[in-house]
């Protein structure tokens, strides 16, 4: 996909770089956002769909079927699936985005600490990943569907060390699920220590 210096402008003259649905608008203004909306299954069918488009053009699904209806949310694939979509995330270019990488560690943004977010004003009080969340299954033989790409946030209680990252879950129930990580990764750790200590680890 080239999205050229026009897609890139756009997206560094939103409010928030790192918005999705700025990514999103400005994916699909480059070309590179496919809609589906035809009804597509939770159960193997999105996964068939992101397997046929692998290299191709990242695809939003606004009609999810699921066992009790609808999904009244839509579900995005394939969007970091080659280096210039992943370059094109970070306002960059693929020549260009190893220095960006490097700069951006070296010398990170500071952050923002606000009094209130838009994320916060729907609050649910007895969560169930498997009711709130479309999520698919990719393979006949998994213990069942996973949320491929979520984001943890995890605090040490002691340090006040806090983690971001990366990993598979998938829902056992409730608000609970079963998360994949690897024994060395940081949120281990964590998840370790508290547990030497006889606590919980807080986590979103």
């Amino acid at each position: 996909m080239d999205v050229g210096a026009k897609g890139i402008a756009k997206l560094q003259a939103t409010s928030s770089r790192q918005s999705m649905r700025a990514f999103l608008s400005a994916l699909a203004d480059a070309g590179g956002l496919v809609t589906i909306a035809d009804p597509v299954s939770l159960d193997y069918e999105i996964a068939a769909c992101l397997v046929e488009a692998d290299g191709g053009p990242a695809l939003r699904f606004e009609n999810v079927k699921r066992s009790s209806g609808v999904s009244n949310m839509a579900i995005v694939g394939n969007l970091l699936n080659s280096l210039p979509r992943l370059a094109f995330g970070m306002s960059s270019t693929t020549r260009a985005m190893q220095a960006a990488l490097i700069a951006a560690i070296e010398k990170p943004l500071p952050h923002r600490i606000v009094s209130s977010a838009p994320c916060q004003e729907h609050i649910v009080t007895a969560p169930s990943l498997s009711d709130e969340l479309p999520i698919p299954r990719f393979f006949e033989k998994e213990g069942g569907p996973y949320i491929t790409a979520g984001a943890i946030v995890a605090r040490d209680r002691m340090t006040g060390q806090a983690n971001l990252s990366i990993a598979r879950l998938m829902p056992i129930g409730g608000n609970r699920a079963f998360v994949g990580i690897a024994p060395n990764h940081h949120l281990a750790i964590l998840a370790r220590g508290a547990h030497a200590r006889g606590e919980k680890l807080d986590i979103a």
